[in-house]
């Protein structure tokens, strides 16, 4: 019966407890246990020559599935499908979508590569922009595509090796093998406890090898919850950050994690099948490294400093709260996201799209930024920077606390606070460390000043600013406005 209730339970999260989680994982750490002893008695059973040749295919099998995954998933993607498919008889249309109203894509089916790059091509093409930020997609998009195509490709191989590969070292060792040994050496030399030992450590690494896809994930998003670095609001009661963090506590205790991986840890908080299927799976893309743990690790650890806002009890107003009164929180989050190299990739991608919109060209002109000299791992470290100054000094929640009439006199005391000023002097002084500001604001008040329509007898913005864009070029923003 307690079974049959915590399989029920799983359809319904707020009926599952952490003692229901650490049952699930002890179950599951049992289940490889009695898959060991099986294995241990059917390799008494077979004998040391038996058991030791199947040892020794599998384990072939298994190595040569993570030396050669990724040869075999650039392989698949660099397969014309088309082709392949046209010699079982199925002939495959090519993929169109619209665009838009007065454009469509079509992109013909050859192999994974050659479609990206047709595809994203294409909808670049489709919408104005430059070879450059299509090259950059493509990268992208590919690297991405490639990693899960690693990782399907290995899960693949472990069914492969699961389903057939015991009946192939059978058929081998009872067609070839057991031949080359003399026959009394077979019938009276089993050496039958080290035929079971040798039977349990085959079963033993095929059962690791099918889990290692699964529990890197799972293994991943545990120690981006276990890792103290990334902070979490103090004072909060969340029911929904409790229930998860107990989640993570009973599956980080039990013996499911502690035997298998969880020992393995390194010094960048990875376990030993996060390292396994980082190596099978990552992509280097310049001076940047693609993987799937550190996306997820990302992902995990902005999660956890979210939830702990309350935000999934109290709403977004729980997170504005804690992210304008805790710098620790906004810190942790520029951190998480400067970490991540899809994030890294992703930003001048974005930048492009953005520089190519009409709502973006009326406020600044796209011809006068280049950031293809930006370091976005440092520009978002300064960012956070900033951010952190700005919150640290509460101007924000004074300014968001006082009455719209009261605005400007409240951020003018904030600013005359003799606690308050050092942080905000410091927030506008790291503006000038930030390559992208440091570009952006000259940029924009420029435009403000080409823009400007008053009348030549009226004070405007124009008359404080400088009319030549050469005047911006050496602009520090931050020390005028501290200056100010």
């Amino acid at each position: 019966m307690k079974i049959v209730s915590l399989v029920s339970s799983l359809f319904t999260l707020s009926s599952i407890t952490a003692s229901d989680i650490s049952t699930y994982f002890t179950l599951a750490f049992f289940a490889i246990l009695l898959l060991l002893i099986i294995g241990f008695l059917i390799g008494l059973w077979r004998g040391m020559w038996n058991s030791g040749f199947r040892l020794i295919f599998i384990g072939i099998l298994v190595v040569c599935a993570f030396l050669f995954t990724r040869n075999i998933a650039d392989w698949l993607a660099s397969l014309d499908i088309k082709a392949m498919m046209s010699n079982f008889g199925v002939n495959l249309t090519n993929i169109s979508f619209h665009m838009n109203s007065t454009t469509t894509i079509t992109v013909e089916i050859t192999n994974i590569k050659d479609m990206i790059i047709s595809a994203v091509g294409q909808v670049y093409e489709a919408v104005g922009l430059g070879s450059a930020s299509t090259t950059q997609a493509i990268e992208l998009i590919t690297g991405l595509t490639m990693i899960f195509l690693r990782y399907i490709t290995f899960i693949i191989e472990v069914l492969l090796i699961i389903i057939i590969g015991e009946p192939l070292a059978a058929f081998f060792y009872h067609v070839i093998f057991k031949w080359l040994l003399p026959r009394n050496v077979r019938k009276h030399m089993k050496v039958r406890l080290a035929g079971g030992f040798m039977n349990m450590v085959k079963v033993g690494l095929v059962s690791v090898m099918m889990l290692i896809p699964f529990s890197a994930l799972l293994n991943t998003i545990n120690q981006a919850f276990q890792n103290p670095d990334n902070a979490t609001a103090e004072g909060v009661d969340s029911a929904t950050y409790n229930q998860i963090m107990s989640f993570i506590n009973a599956y980080n205790d039990s013996p499911f994690a502690q035997v298998l991986f969880n020992w393995s840890v390194n010094d960048e908080g990875k376990t030993l099948d996060v390292v396994l299927m980082d190596y099978l799976t990552n992509e280097n893309m310049g001076d940047v490294q693609l993987s799937l743990s550190t996306e997820l690790y990302t992902i995990a650890g902005i999660g956890k400093t979210i939830l702990s806002t309350g935000v999934a009890d109290d709403g977004m107003t729980a997170l504005t709260t804690q992210l304008l009164s805790n710098e620790n929180l906004v810190a942790s989050l520029f951190v998480d996201i400067a970490n991540s190299g899809l994030i890294m990739k992703a930003i001048p991608i974005a930048l492009a799209i953005a520089m190519n919109m009409d709502q973006v060209k009326q406020y600044v002109d796209p011809s006068l930024l280049n950031f293809d000299a930006v370091d976005w791992h440092e520009e978002l470290l300064n960012l956070g920077d900033i951010a952190d100054q700005v919150v640290a000094s509460g101007v924000v929640t004074d300014v968001m606390n006082a009455d719209q009439t009261a605005m400007v006199p409240t951020v003018l005391n904030d600013l005359a606070n003799p606690a308050k000023y050092p942080s905000v002097r410091q927030a506008l002084a790291d503006i000038d460390n930030s390559e992208f500001l440091a570009q952006v604001v000259p940029a924009v008040l420029y435009k403000l000043a080409q823009d400007d329509t008053a009348p030549a007898e009226n004070l405007s913005i124009s008359d404080f600013l400088p009319a030549d864009w050469a005047d911006y070029q050496d602009l520090h923003i931050g020390e005028e406005l501290t200056l100010f």
